[in-house]
C-alpha cells in the first residue's frame, strides 16, 4: 500500500478453510508463515515492521503458507480440468495434490448441480454435461443477468459520508423478496434508461460496473446460443426464478431441527 511505512504484525491471519466432510468454508484464524511475515515488512518502500512475537516464535512458524488448492473448495478447479478434456482428475498432475476427500467432495457437488455425470464411479471418471435445467424452468434470461451482475463489484454507489438521500434512492430500487431480485431491478432500470449517466447519478448506481455486467451477459448469452440452450424469460413470475436459485444452493442451505 502506498505511503505505508510502518506495520504492526500480530502473526495471525484469517484464512478460508474448506471442510470436505461438511462441505462448508469457514474463516479460521491461523499463524502466518515465515514468508508472509517477511512480506509484511513492506514491498512498496522501505520501512519498519513491529512484530508482536519473539524471534523464537518466528523460527517455529511454517516456512511457507498452505497452498490455496489444499484448503479451498475444488469444484471450480475440477470443472476447469474437465473442460480441458481430462476426465479422470485422480491422474491429473497437481503441483500440490489435494487429498481424495476434497476431490470427491468437488465431484459430488458438480454432480448434484448437474454440471457433470459419472462414467466410472470407482475411478472418479466423469464427463461434462449439457444441462438445460435453467432453460427448462424458463428463467435462463434472468439467470444470465444475475451471473453477470454478481461477477462485478457492487452496482450501488457508496460514500464514506452516506447520507439519507443516497439511502432513499437505493431503497426505491430494493425488492423486498431478496437481493437477487434487487439486482435484477437495478439492471432493468439501467437498461430502460438507456444506460445514461444522468439516470445513474440520479439513482446512485455504478454505471461502469453495470456496463461491464452487460458485456459479460452478452458473452454468456452467446455461449448459450452456441450450446443451443432455450433462452426464456420468466418475466415477473419471480417464484420460478427463486425456485431455480434455491435448487442450486443446496450447499448454502441448512435445516432447522426443532427440539422436542
Amino acid at each position: 500500500m502506498q505511503s505505508i511505512r510502518h506495520v504492526i504484525n500480530c502473526g495471525r491471519v484469517k484464512t478460508k478453510i474448506f471442510n470436505a466432510q461438511t462441505g462448508l468454508e469457514i474463516l479460521q484464524v491461523q499463524q502466518i508463515s515465515q514468508v508472509q511475515a517477511w512480506q509484511r515488512t513492506g514491498r512498496e518502500r522501505s520501512g519498519t515492521c513491529y512484530r508482536m512475537y519473539t524471534e523464537e516464535e518466528f523460527k517455529q512458524l511454517p516456512a511457507t503458507p498452505i497452498p490455496e488448492l489444499l484448503r479451498c473448495n475444488l469444484a471450480n478447479a475440477a470443472l476447469q480440468i474437465l473442460a480441458m478434456g481430462i476426465s479422470n482428475i485422480d491422474t491429473f498432475d497437481f503441483f500440490s495434490k489435494p487429498d481424495e476427500k476434497s476431490i470427491l467432495a468437488a465431484l459430488c457437488e458438480l454432480t448434484y448441480l448437474r454440471a457433470i455425470q459419472p462414467i466410472n464411479t470407482n475411478d472418479n471418471i466423469v464427463e461434462l454435461t449439457n444441462d438445460e435445467s435453467a432453460s427448462d424452468m424458463g428463467c435462463l434470461e434472468e439467470i444470465l443477468k444475475l451471473v453477470s451482475l454478481m461477477s462485478v463489484e457492487t452496482v450501488f454507489l457508496s460514500s464514506s459520508n452516506a447520507n439519507d438521500k443516497i439511502q432513499l434512492q437505493h431503497q426505491k430500487l430494493t425488492m423486498n423478496e431478496d437481493d437477487h431480485l434487487t439486482l435484477l431491478n437495478v439492471y432493468k432500470k439501467f437498461v430502460a434508461n438507456k444506460k445514461s449517466k444522468e439516470s445513474c447519478q440520479m439513482n446512485k448506481i455504478n454505471r461502469r460496473n453495470l456496463i461491464r455486467a452487460c458485456e459479460i451477459r452478452k458473452q454468456l448469452r452467446r455461449i448459450c446460443i452456441e450450446l443451443k440452450l432455450n433462452i426464456k424469460s420468466c418475466g415477473t413470475k419471480y417464484t420460478i426464478l427463486r425456485q431455480a436459485l434455491a435448487s442450486w444452493s443446496i450447499y448454502e442451505c441448512c435445516r432447522i431441527l426443532q427440539r422436542e
